[in-house]
This record gives structure tokens, sequence and C-alpha cells, in this order.
């Protein structure tokens, strides 16, 4: 009988280590950034979770500790950062972003980045790879004054420009400059995948400016599925063709066809809003569906061929109507209203040059967070981008005013 109670309570305890197993994760699906049929792209975000199946996910800002600091290249530096609290991290899917929100001396209030993340997933800390850009208010804190030990305050991981996990088709990632950053953690995940044949295109100036080469030439070594095509735009003496990089004209379709012959691929591009919306439309030319086009810029999301892709409020969006010389946004809950007297200029540029201060992340149309109530009127830019769900709503860091309009804010 003794022997028998024992044998059933270590099944007992079997049983419950296999619940709890079965319980560590959770997945819930995401939208992605490709257009078209949907079901064809719809990529899965692994959420690490507890025993009892509660998500480590949080929502609003959590105090992170920087513990190391990398200088990677030329003006590039890699920041590490740890959870204060010292709890375990959320998973996310490779190409997301974190936002990123830091005290800077002589500002009102804490400025937010949106950094993507450059590493593989991981449990204890985020890597964010910073570029500085002359005059950047926030990368140049980041690179003068922000060292070991200090801290920022982080929004949980976000972004739908992520690897579709129910596609078989070739990849073909390309970046420009620093917009190689969520290709490091892509390629790092796909090292782990045999099935899926992978070609990164990197396109910087020099190899003063190139990333973490020798973890990639160490990862395409390990996993032969994958490849890198490095192209240097202005080499220097040092660069050796050949040994540094492989090309040192401009990317093109044409040339991305001579190692990608069908272009029967999915496609996704990192990099400055000239550079994306110069291949897109290459790529479009070629025969590519935008199904299999998926973009995430900085500075400004890629421009369509018109100059102006208009969205009404309300009925038929085909008839649009000519651009208000210097049309008005009024702010409803301020009753402020301000003229936007430059025609290039986002909602969220001409409210910050009259001192009105607006929620915003990413700056380019991808992360959603500054996302506002359009009460009246009509603007330009929103369409395609992740939180223009209707005509009811834009997005001021990416949406132009067409005539005068009203904003919930």
């Amino acid at each position: 009988m003794q022997f028998a109670g024992l044998i059933l309570g270590i099944l007992s305890l079997i049983q419950l280590w296999t619940a709890a197993c079965r319980g560590r994760y959770r997945e819930r699906r995401i939208p992605t950034s490709g257009k078209g049929d949907q079901r064809h792209c719809r990529p899965r975000l692994i959420e690490l979770a507890d025993s009892e199946g509660n998500s480590r996910t949080w929502s609003g800002p959590r105090s992170f500790v920087v513990r190391r600091r990398v200088e990677e290249a030329d003006q590039v530096l890699s920041l590490y950062l740890e959870p204060q609290d010292g709890k375990p991290l959320p998973s996310f899917a490779a190409g997301q972003f974190i936002g990123v929100a830091v005290n800077i001396p002589g500002q009102p209030s804490p400025v937010k980045r949106c950094y993507s993340l450059s590493n593989a997933p991981h449990s204890r800390y985020y890597r964010i790879t910073v570029k500085r850009v002359s005059g950047g208010l926030v990368s140049g804190f980041i690179h003068d004054q922000l060292l070991v030990g200090g801290i920022v305050q982080v929004h949980a991981p976000a972004g739908q420009f992520v690897l579709t996990e129910e596609s078989s088709r070739e990849l073909v990632l390309i970046a420009g400059g620093i917009g190689v950053t969520p290709f490091l953690s892509m390629l790092e995940v796909l090292a782990k995948f045999p099935g899926r044949r992978a070609t990164l295109f990197y396109s910087v100036r020099n190899g003063r400016d190139r990333i973490q080469r020798d973890s990639l030439e160490e990862l395409m070594a390990r996993a032969p599925w994958l490849r890198i095509v490095t192209i240097y735009t202005q080499p220097e003496d040092t660069d050796i063709l050949g040994l540094d990089y492989n090309d040192s004209t401009r990317l093109t379709a044409e040339a991305i066809r001579n190692v990608v012959p069908e272009l029967d691929a999915e496609f996704y591009l990192c990099g400055s809003v000239a550079m994306t919306t110069s291949l897109v439309n290459q790529l479009r030319d070629a025969g590519v569906s935008e199904e299999w086009i998926h973009v995430e810029g900085f500075g400004g999301p890629p421009q369509p061929r018109k100059a102006i892709r208009e969205e009404k409020r309300q009925g038929d969006s085909s008839a649009p109507e000519p651009i208000a010389a210097a049309p008005k946004i009024t702010f409803s809950k301020s009753g402020t209203t301000v003229t936007c007297d430059q025609p290039a200029a986002s909602i969220l540029e001409v409210a910050e040059q009259h001192g009105i201060e607006l929620e915003s992340m990413c700056r380019s149309g991808n992360c959603g967070a500054c996302r506002l109530a359009l009460l009246s009127g009509r603007v330009a830019g929103c369409a395609g981008q992740m939180g223009a769900v209707d005509g009811d709503s834009c997005l001021p860091c990416v949406a132009r005013p067409v005539t005068d309009i009203v904003l919930h804010a």
C-alpha cells in the first residue's frame, strides 16, 4: 500500500508539472504591416507568462536601468536595458520596438522616442541601438549623458513590422544605415529555423558606419540559409571590394533581382523615407504585390507616387478636393486654433511649433500612440498607417491638414 501511494504521488507531481509547462506560454494574434489579404500574413506574438498563465507584459512606463553601453560604430551606440524591479521580461516578436522616455535637463517633461529592439527575445534585458543624429535632442543625450546606471522609462514592445510565420516565401530584408536594427533581431530568430531562406541587403556609407559585422558574419556561417549583401555607397580607401563589401552602387530592384531572380519573395524595408519610397515603387513596378511588401522607416512613412493621398472623414475618398492654402487646426479641448502655413509640415510639427504638447512616440506613423479623433475636416498622409483604422481618426505625426480640421485634443 505504501508503495502504491508513492507511485500515485509521483504521478500527481508529473501531472502538475506538465500542466504548469503548458501554461507557461500564451499566444495572441496581432495584425501585420502588409496590405492586401491579411489571412496570408498573420504573425503571432508569443508572450512569456508565469506558471498561472499571467502575462508578464505591462502597460504604461516601466523603469529600466542601463546595464551596458557598447560602441558599435561611428556615432552608433547600443544600450542594454534591464528592468529596475528585476522581474522577467515578456518576449516580443522580432522587429518590434519599445518606447523610451528620458528626462533631459531643461525639458519640461520626459522626451519620448521609439527604438527597434536589436536583439533576439531575452528574458533579462532589451537592447536598443541608437545612432547620433545631428542636432538630435534624445540621441545626443543618450550618447553623451545616459551612462551605466542611468534610469529610463520604457513602454512594452509593440509594432507590426514583424515576420509572418504562416508564409514560406523567401525573405528579402533591405536595410539602410541604422535601419538594420530590427533585422538584427529577425536574423537571430531566423538562424534557428532552416526552412526559410533570407537575404539581407545592408547599405551603409562605408566600413565605419557598419555595425555588428562580426556577429552577422558568424550568424551567416552558422546558418547557411541566411546570406548578406553589403553595399558601401561611399567606400573609403581602407574598404576592400569583395572582402569588406559587395557593391558600391545604390540599391535598386534590378540589383535585388540579380540575387533573387524571380522576386517571388516577401520584402521588408527599413531606412530613410527616400530609400524606402524609391524601392517600394520599383518593387511595385517589377510586379511585387503590396501584400508582400512591409515597410518601417525613420523620418516618416514612404510617400506614395501622388504627392497627396487624401482621406475623407465621410463618403468616397476618390474625389479629392484642393488643399487649402493655409488650413487651420483647432484643438477642441483647449479651444486653440493655429494656422498651418507649411504644406509639408505634419500636424505634430505644427503643434510643437505653437507650444502644444501632443502624445507621440515613433514620429513615423508606426506605433499609433499619437492617434487622435478627427472631428471635422480632411487630412493626408495616414493611408496605410497602423493607427489610421478609419476616417474618424488620424496620426498627427504623419498627417497633414488638407482642409481646416478639428481634433479631439
